[in-house]
């Protein structure tokens, strides 16, 4: 919570880039390590889907803060609980593309980069090129969404640029849950027991009486 209000207030009272990228590695870097960490309870669970998961529910921490955060400055600010019911609205309708997606990238990411290094746990993962590439992409999509860069004007949503990222983050969303389902594919693949065909039974049968 400390964190949000600290990049929060960055995000909110400046408008230089450079003040906005602050923030928002500040907020990925510390959803990246609570994902981590409680990954690290169920570390005996290290799968692509478990990952995303975990991170889903971290960025959901982080989401309703954030709104609550946005919703009570705005309520000061106006006076009106219809400008907070507006506020509320709006980042739920936008939520679908914002903490959640992002935190659940960084979850699967951090299950592939502990399989990468062929270990149930470990902090290094944070600094593994498995999870730097898709840590890379959360910064980038989180920095264009809190940016100052606008298209096409829209209702609720505000603009299109929020589409195209929401779009944008469910395909890598649906990247690694193809990823994880092949996983759980070979793994259910590698502990089936191999079962003899007809002709294996009969042939097996058969060298038993010659032996006999």
């Amino acid at each position: 919570m400390f964190i949000f209000l600290f990049t929060d207030g960055i995000a909110v009272n400046s408008e230089s880039l450079l003040s906005i990228l602050l923030a928002v590695v500040a907020e990925e870097v510390a959803k990246a390590f609570l994902t981590l960490y409680f990954i690290r309870r169920y570390a005996d669970k290290r799968y692509i889907l478990n990952g995303l998961l975990i991170g889903a529910g971290v960025g959901a921490g982080f989401a309703v803060f954030e709104t609550a955060g946005y919703g009570f400055y705005e309520l000061m600010e106006t006076g009106y609980y219809e400008s907070l019911v507006n506020i509320l609205v709006m980042r739920g309708v936008m939520a679908i593309g914002g903490h959640v997606v992002w935190a659940a990238i960084q979850g699967g990411a951090l299950m592939l980069a502990l399989k990468a290094m062929g270990v149930n746990f470990s902090w290094a993962a944070l600094k593994e090129p498995a999870f730097l590439r898709f840590a890379g992409l959360t910064i980038l999509m989180h920095f264009i969404w809190n940016s100052n860069l606008f298209i096409l004007p829209l209702p609720i949503i505000m603009d299109l640029k929020y589409i195209l990222l929401i779009i944008f983050a469910w395909l890598v969303i649906f990247i690694l849950v193809n990823r994880g389902i092949k996983e759980i594919n070979q793994i259910t693949l590698d502990y089936q027991p191999t079962e003899l065909t007809a002709s294996d039974a009969a042939d097996e049968s058969v060298a038993k009486q010659i032996i006999d």
